[in-house]
């Protein structure tokens, strides 16, 4: 019993440690998240403006950190800063085109279930409805990455979570229905496979037994089949 608190607590420990801060892992993050954001800005100039403010605004909190010793301390407010760039309106930007594409896979992937023939009138019409749903986010999240400079309102950032959050959604959506889609046409083969198997037994003459189809003779009165 000890040895096992020792273990939960060593586990513990290690996890907790694991998350915390450290003023070079957050060193490390800031310089991947700067350059990933200077590469934002090339691909989204339109977004330009938008991407300066939060860098500005992280960099106030990154380099007031600079003066605090204690390194624990330090190493969170670096690590406030740093949230401003990877969470947020400016994350969702940044995973915009990875997202329509997870999306645009699945919208294939349920496009090809359509063509199941176990799918009843109501499970095709709610395939369209999903396929038309995964159309209709993607159209609107291609829309905030397409913005021209001069089409962005004074607060991009809610049109640019509400695209995201609608492409989470639909693909959420979209993936359950493939699951359930998926296992309601299993349980349905199997029943027709059993049925199949259950029609080719061979019914005794004699005694009126049902055997297999490969069988010879009846298991119940031994009569040739």
């Amino acid at each position: 019993m000890k040895k096992i608190t020792f273990f939960i607590i060593a586990v513990i420990a290690f996890v907790f440690n694991s998350c915390s801060p450290s003023v070079e892992g957050e060193t490390k993050n800031w310089d991947r998240n700067i350059n990933q954001l200077l590469k934002l800005k090339t691909d989204l100039p339109a977004y330009e403006g938008l991407i300066n403010k939060k860098i500005l605004e992280a960099e106030t909190i990154f380099k007031s950190a600079e003066n605090i010793s204690d390194e624990d301390v330090r190493a969170k407010k670096m690590r406030k800063a740093n949230n401003i760039l990877s969470y947020g309106c400016i994350d969702n930007l940044k995973n915009m085109s990875s997202k329509i594409d997870d999306l645009n896979k699945k919208k294939r992937e349920i496009e090809k279930i359509i063509k199941n023939k176990n799918n009843s009138k109501n499970d095709v019409i709610y395939i369209m409805t999903l396929v038309e749903n995964c159309k209709n986010a993607v159209k609107k999240a291609e829309k905030i990455l397409n913005k021209e400079t001069e089409d962005l309102d004074s607060n991009p950032c809610k049109k640019i979570e509400r695209a995201f959050k609608g492409l989470e959604t639909t693909y959420t959506e979209t993936n359950n229905a493939i699951s359930d889609l998926k296992k309601a046409h299993k349980e349905i083969e199997e029943k027709e496979k059993k049925k199949e198997e259950v029609a080719k037994d061979i019914k005794c003459e004699y005694c009126g037994t049902k055997n297999k189809s490969t069988a010879v003779k009846c298991k119940s009165c031994g009569a040739n089949l």
